[in-house]
């Protein structure tokens, strides 16, 4: 299993960089901007693609998508290198020798690109892909059924689609769904993304998930952080290989997402808001980057924020947040150009600051009171602590009140402080208490403020801590320079050798620093600690395990493989989704009728599937289920929990018994069905052929 995801993992980095990277570099960006930019270019192509296929009614499949946006890609840097070396032999013919800058030299960027790539993933592979029972675990939670399923029916139905016309049910005919077709707008370009590495995944959705899942945390959020202090410090080679570490050092990202939710679509989304903040900053620039690379640059912009919605809308204001203190910033600059004197500078600088954040703030209430964003931002999910106890946490890092990061926190503080001195960066301290706010009164509070700060996120504070991190990277890193900065300062006063002092203490105090942030217990006398890290692999080792208890155990999905084997292709199986049935149809592609956790008793389910659950017991006698059975092409039952009410971890959230008494209530002598496999309380029935032979025209009503 661990060569088919080293297999999936490699085709997804090139999948989201290849594209990207040929766009950037035809624009002649700088190597350590190319691999930040390029993600996000990546995807946003594709999801182009779909719709545009979709609307000129060309098939879509992971060939035809990719191939054509590489196609595209190759094309455009094909031109641009021609034109290119066009324009330099004008230029040699004025001047031979042209001056190179160091950012484009190869002894520069290649290794801290290396940097961006091995620090990330040896910390990925000890504290991640070390504690998972295998390349295929994942998470049996309520979010991950969703992931699953609409990944399997985006391979079962051929269909891919970023804006959710790809479901569970997608390759089932409309007549024997459960539930009819949703035509709302759901973002799910990262399903597809996953669905298109699953051929060389060995066809396992969960080992594709996890090799994608590693791709934007590792690899393209790493990648968006190294552009992001380039274009903040330029080619600080010493700020630059701090980034490297800052991308990994914050738990609430991207760690916490991969082990709550699980929320993968927006892991995946965040991945690309370092290097979209970083693009954005570059648009800004005073520096002379020429009027076609500045279109490039807003073109990659929208890029970005295209690429990121369809996977998780929110990006679109986790950058609005990160930006808009920089936002104020540029717009308190503007009357700087006026040369005016010093005071009548001053008092316009303020005006234009206070006219900037009051068209933020408007911009925000007006989203906020949009009427199709009012179910998102009106999700109000319960606080979790103390006004104390959250400000204690938000102060060290201890967010969702796991074990704090007090290293992290003092070098971001520095940063903080360093930026109270240099002024050009105070925006990125506003930046960082905004979210701090935001988290504060989520985790807090419950109600309007909540709602009005953090509902575009559903006020889920894993989200929002997400966005405290982010925010903290750069402070981080600029905090992290400036202790180095001060140990080789002391250093010297101390005697030591101006190498010493420049590469020995420094490289000293970093390993010592990073050896605490990162090692995963803290041993004094008898009593030992986990820390953030430690804390953070025992709840993969936990969740990632199939071993432990589980609404699907080993034992059932042994017995589901069994039944398999006998269902075949023959027909559908009723079952109750809450017993953990409902992850047999993702991972293993078992044809399995419910495949979610929700919709039961709403009017979007048919009659029939009403009937099968509250009724299916009854099939010998009642017309209406006979008719149900045919209509749906169910053919067998299937039970993993029957009258085990002990059993734990139990059936799922949401499960109420009266809706499932039709499939629950089936036993060895109910007629109509004959028992084909058993263990313990396990049962296979097999609905008799009398009850599923087609009799006539069928039809499915949907229940009003």
């Amino acid at each position: 299993m661990w060569l088919s995801f080293s297999l999936a993992f490699a085709l997804a980095v090139l999948l989201l960089f290849v594209p990207g990277l040929l766009f950037a570099r035809a624009a002649r960006f700088a190597p350590l901007q190319c691999v930040g930019f390029a993600p996000g270019i990546s995807v946003a192509g594709y999801a182009a693609l779909c719709l545009v296929y979709e609307r000129i009614e060309v098939a879509t499949s992971a060939l035809t998508i990719c191939g054509g946006w590489l196609l595209i890609a190759a094309v455009a840097f094909a031109c641009s290198c021609v034109a290119h070396r066009g324009r330099l032999r004008a230029a040699h013919a004025v001047r031979p020798k042209l001056p190179r800058g160091k950012a484009h030299a190869r002894w520069f960027w290649l290794p801290i690109v290396a940097a961006y790539l091995v620090v990330p993933l040896v910390a990925a592979t000890v504290l991640f892909l070390k504690p998972m029972d295998g390349a295929d675990a994942f998470m049996q939670a309520f979010d991950n059924v969703s992931h699953l399923g609409t990944i399997r029916g985006a391979l079962d139905s051929g269909m891919m689609d970023p804006v959710g016309k790809v479901g569970y049910y997608s390759a089932m005919d409309e007549a024997s769904r459960p539930f009819a077709a949703s035509a709302s707008f759901y973002p799910e370009m990262w399903h597809m993304l996953v669905a298109m590495v699953v051929p060389v995944a060995g066809g396992s959705i969960p080992v594709a998930i996890n090799a994608m899942n590693c791709a934007f945390s590792f690899v393209v959020a790493p990648m968006g952080i190294c552009a992001l202090v380039f274009q903040l410090f330029g080619a600080d080679r010493r700020k630059l290989l701090i980034g490297a570490l800052g991308c990994v050092a914050f738990e609430a990202y991207p760690w916490g997402m991969l082990v709550y939710g699980p929320l993968y679509p927006n892991l995946a989304s965040f991945a690309l808001v370092p290097g979209c903040v970083a693009l954005f900053l570059l648009l800004c620039s005073e520096k002379p980057v020429g009027r076609l690379k500045r279109i490039a640059v807003a073109a990659f912009f929208a890029a970005g924020l295209f690429a990121g919605a369809v996977m998780q809308p929110n990006v679109v204001f986790t950058v609005g947040v990160l930006l808009a203190p920089y936002c104020v910033w540029e717009a308190s600059r503007l009357p700087l150009r006026w040369r005016r004197t010093a005071g009548g500078v001053t008092g316009w600088r303020i005006a234009f600051a206070l006219v900037a954040a009051i068209l933020i703030c408007a911009l925000w209430v007006f989203a906020f009171n949009l009427p199709a964003l009012y179910a998102v931002v009106h999700n109000n999910w319960p606080s979790i602590s103390s006004v104390k106890r959250t400000l204690f946490d938000a102060v060290l890092l201890g967010l969702m009140k796991h074990p704090v990061q007090p290293v992290v926190a003092l070098l971001v503080f520095a940063g903080i402080a360093r930026t109270l001195r240099h002024r050009r960066y105070l925006w990125l301290t506003v930046g960082y208490g905004l979210c701090l706010v935001m988290y504060f009164f989520c985790a807090a509070t419950d109600g309007f403020w909540d709602n009005l700060l953090t509902g575009f996120w559903y006020s889920d504070q894993y989200r929002i801590a997400a966005m405290v991190a982010l925010a903290g990277m750069p402070l981080f890193v600029y905090g992290f320079d400036g202790t180095l900065g001060a140990v080789r300062r002391f250093a010297v006063r101390r005697g030591a050798s101006r190498k010493a002092a420049r590469f020995v203490w420094p490289s000293v105090a970093a390993a010592v620093a990073m050896a605490v942030v990162f090692c995963p217990t803290i041993n004094v006398g008898d009593h030992e600690w986990d820390t953030a890290f430690g804390s953070f692999s025992h709840r993969v080792s936990y969740l990632y395990n199939p071993h432990a208890f589980r609404h699907l155990s080993w034992e059932e999905h042994e017995f589901a493989e069994e039944a398999q084997a006998i269902v075949g292709d023959t027909g559908l199986i009723a079952n109750e989704p809450f017993d953990g049935s409902v992850y047999l149809f993702g991972p293993d592609g078992m044809p399995v009728y419910y495949k979610s956790l929700r919709g039961f008793g709403d009017d979007g389910e048919s009659a029939d599937s009403a009937l099968i659950r509250e009724h299916l017991n009854e099939l010998a006698t009642n017309e209406d289920v006979q008719r149900a059975v045919r209509n749906t092409d169910i053919r067998y039952v299937l039970q993993l929990d029957k009258g085990n009410v002990e059993k734990q971890p139990g059936r799922h959230g949401g499960y109420k018994e009266a809706q499932w008494v039709g499939i629950a209530s089936v036993d060895d002598d109910t007629p109509g069905f004959t028992p084909v496999l058993s263990e313990g309380d396990m049962r296979l029935y097999k609905i008799d052929d009398a009850y599923t032979t087609p009799m006539g025209g069928a039809e499915t009503k949907h229940a009003s």
